[in-house]
């Protein structure tokens, strides 16, 4: 298992086995999910213990202001579960590879935040190009800025291809940038870095291996033909909420 893959994939058999709790509620076309991880849950699907919020759409278009209204909700949500107190000094990182348009959704959503006094922004390249661990990079960064809590933003992993572009998960449980892709990576998370951790993800990619027939020698990682508008239009959303929110 990936660390970040969707909770709901990586929970599923233990979702339908009433282990863990997850509670669905509708709105409209948009689905929202909210799932709390204790320690021994968390265990069990390998992920970090705290509170996951998934929002599922099957299209942006018609659903911009519900999926807006849902997201900062959500968001709100888990900066109340985390306690943030108001004017609390706040990193925001965007991850991934600005070149390639399946991983730049950190980058884009950085590029169109706003940022306040107690508000900091930045994007961080993959290391392969800046030579940078990104754990060391973000550590480092929020210890120097005196940071409360830290968001990240990336492009996540999917098991199933309908949520590719169409879902936005929150989570206290911290992110593996680029553990889609590379075993062992670092994880940044409360844990970690001993500091509030927010992870903001999309699935972007999706590993069609299993899917093939024959089995191939390379794994095989695709996206949707429409990446190029879906991400633009998924990171203006998020940008948006973080606005709105922070």
């Amino acid at each position: 298992m990936e660390k970040d893959e969707i909770i709901i994939e990586t929970a599923e058999k233990f979702i339908n086995a009433s282990e863990i709790e997850n509670k669905i509620r509708k709105n409209k076309n948009v689905s929202i999910s909210e799932i709390e991880l204790n320690k021994k849950n968390a265990e069990k699907i390998g992920k970090n213990k705290g509170k996951y919020i998934t929002i599922y759409f099957d299209k942006i278009e018609g659903n911009v202001e519900i999926i807006l209204k849902e997201l900062e909700s959500s968001l709100k949500n888990i900066m109340r579960y985390l306690n943030v107190k108001k004017n609390s000094k706040i990193l925001v990182v965007g991850l991934g590879n600005k070149n390639i348009t399946s991983d730049s959704l950190g980058y884009l959503v950085i590029e169109k935040m706003d940022i306040d006094n107690n508000v900091y922004k930045i994007y961080k390249e993959v290391e392969a190009i800046c030579n940078i661990n990104t754990f060391e990079f973000i550590k480092i960064l929020s210890k120097k800025l005196e940071t409360n809590l830290i968001i990240v933003i990336d492009s996540l992993a999917a098991k199933n291809i309908e949520r590719l572009n169409k879902t936005i998960q929150i989570t206290t449980g911290g992110i593996a940038p680029g553990s889609a892709l590379l075993k062992n990576m670092l994880e940044i998370s409360e844990r970690t870095i001993k500091i509030p951790v927010v992870a903001i993800g999309v699935p972007t990619i999706i590993n069609i291996n299993k899917f093939l027939k024959e089995k191939q020698k390379d794994e095989l990682i695709v996206t949707s033909k429409d990446i190029d508008l879906e991400i633009e239009n998924i990171a203006t959303i998020i940008s948006i909420v973080i606005n709105r929110v922070l």
